[in-house]
């Protein structure tokens, strides 16, 4: 299975997230900008929310959960943006 995995972690049930992700983005051969874009993924979703520990289903069901809930806010405040600028007089004509 480690070999499987190719990022030379042992599984011996003590690696975390947090250290599998940082051998994983170690060993990744990207342009510059694609590597960029996955440490703000490592650094801001997945290690904050499932690498502290040893990963468990329950671990994963508590991440999708967040993530539902984080996109039901954006989706709201998104909704409630055009009545916040018709309120505030932004784009009328004239303006």
């Amino acid at each position: 299975m480690s070999r499987k995995l190719g990022v030379g972690v042992p599984l011996d049930g003590q690696t975390t997230v947090s250290d599998w992700l940082d051998r994983w983005m170690a060993g990744k051969k990207t342009r510059p900008t694609t590597n960029r874009g996955y440490q703000s993924h490592v650094r801001y979703h997945l290690k904050p929310k499932i690498g502290h520990d040893r990963l468990t289903v329950g671990h994963l069901a508590d991440m999708f959960a967040k993530i539902a809930d984080e996109s039901d806010v954006i989706r709201a405040e998104n909704q409630a943006r055009p009545e916040q600028h018709r309120l505030a007089g932004w784009g009328e004509p004239g303006m």
